[in-house]
């Protein structure tokens, strides 16, 4: 029978006999290690073989096990017996052996192994040149056990595993807890709010006045004018699987790991959507908010020059009264190397505005008019706006449902056949800014809002 890397795809994938699996089963024995990458990555080959053929090397690797524990051969034999064999050319050899076939060199070579199934030239050849290279396999007459001869006391050794999980996790800027929180016990929300946007004309609360009067004057009414906000819940949800196999033997709890990973993951997201999201069912983020005010950088400022002293200065400005005591800057983590730079022209020098005294020897501030500096990966890239930010999150509305927060479940149905543990998360959540557009002053022309940016530096 033909390999199965020369197999049509019609043979592969129309109605295949029990008798045809088991050929196909057969053949795979004989295959090269190219046939078997080839076989696993086409999508013509259908799932059933592909996992018929897993479950073969699986057993196979088993009776390699008990086999290997049998076998009598030392080292010096199976290098004599695999040199008389016939070498592979260069461009096969770059690979070094691995433990694996090594190990199935030393159980193939066995008069206990069933005969038939012979080593491939290529690994004949792997071995060869990794003994060159290494001389891992060379032994003097008398020599002792030693550790780095799997035959001869390397196979007692086993490697330490740490306790220790080494995680490069998300640093996460946790904004959601300085955001407003709402909840419903429906899918959505509808928050009343006065329409007060224009102060120009002396009006607050959208229509409201007051005049200077004369005895007997008659009174002119104003009245407030009311909008609103309304919130749908959308669905924030992750996916992960694991083996059963790994389940049980991982030095690690898979579960808890899994847990903490998609925690991370989801404060990520939220950061994100809070920062960047486009709206509608996924978070309207306050880079898109049409109250959204974005300051013009400097004249002369370039890509050198990222961040100034006069940008904070004018974000600054842009803030109301009443969110000066509850604002954050939140800054891409590439602008940090420039905050120490900003100066404020004194004569022919600058005086520094980040660094305290002493200079570089103190830790720095981390505050720009004493309102927290906060680092966040999912703000904008340098120089483009949006990477650096100054917000009141406590005017930006945060849905989720009533008594629920994030859902796990875990189920083994899912991928019951493939023995793969289902891990699923999902959070009902959503959120926008509470400001439809931003406020005109009574006077003058720096527009109020409690978000603002930083322009695009050219």
């Amino acid at each position: 029978m033909a390999k199965l890397n020369e197999l049509k795809a019609e043979e592969l994938t129309a109605g295949l006999t029990v008798e045809q699996k088991k050929a196909i089963l057969v053949d795979f024995q004989k295959t090269n290690k190219e046939d078997a990458e080839i076989i696993f990555k086409t999508d013509v080959v259908t799932t059933d073989i592909k996992k018929e053929l897993l479950d073969l090397i699986e057993k196979n690797n088993a009776e390699l096990s008990e086999t290997i524990k049998s076998t009598g051969k030392t080292v010096d034999d199976i290098k004599a017996e695999i040199l008389k064999r016939q070498p592979l050319e260069p461009s096969k050899t770059d690979a070094s052996l691995t433990l694996g076939e090594y190990l199935k060199a030393m159980v193939q070579l066995d008069g206990n192994w069933d005969g038939k199934r012979t080593l491939s030239t290529e690994s004949i050849n792997k071995f060869t040149e990794m003994n060159k290279k290494t001389k891992m396999f060379v032994k003097a007459a008398g020599d002792g056990q030693e550790e780095s001869d799997f035959s001869e006391g390397g196979a007692f050794l086993n490697p330490d595993i740490s306790a220790e999980l080494i995680k490069h996790a998300y640093e996460s800027a946790n904004l959601l807890s300085f955001c407003r929180q709402f909840t419903t016990m429906s899918n959505s929300l509808k928050i009343p709010a006065l329409s007060d946007y224009d102060e120009s004309g002396g009006y607050v609360a959208g229509a409201v006045i007051g005049y200077w009067m004369m005895e007997k004057d008659s009174y002119t009414p104003s009245k407030v004018t009311t909008d609103s906000y309304t919130i749908e819940l959308s669905k924030f949800g992750a996916l992960a699987y694991s083996s059963e196999e790994m389940l049980e033997d991982s030095p690690y709890n898979i579960e808890t790991m899994i847990r903490e990973d998609f925690s991370q993951a989801f404060a990520m997201g939220m950061d994100d959507a809070i920062l960047n999201g486009m709206g509608g069912r996924v978070p309207e983020g306050i880079l898109n908010s049409p109250a959204l005010v974005s300051v013009a950088v400097e004249s002369g400022q370039t890509t050198t020059d990222p961040i100034m002293a006069e940008n904070v200065m004018n974000m600054w400005g842009h803030l109301p009264s009443v969110s000066q005591r509850r604002a954050i800057w939140i800054v891409n983590p590439d602008l940090l190397p420039y905050l120490p730079r900003m100066n404020l022209t004194n004569g022919l020098s600058g005086v520094p505005v980040f660094l305290p005294m002493n200079s570089l020897a103190n830790q720095p501030y981390m505050t720009l008019y004493g309102r927290p500096i906060i680092i966040c990966d999912c703000a904008q890239a340098k120089n483009t706006k949006g990477d650096i930010f100054l917000a009141d999150l406590s005017e930006y509305a945060i849905l989720t449902k009533s008594g629920s927060g994030i859902k796990f479940d875990t189920s083994m149905h899912v991928e019951f056949l493939y023995g793969q543990m289902a891990f699923r998360f999902r959070y009902r959540i959503n959120g926008r800014g509470l400001w439809k557009t931003y406020k005109t002053p009574r006077r003058g022309t720096t527009y109020r809002t409690p978000f603002v940016t930083l322009d695009t530096r050219s």
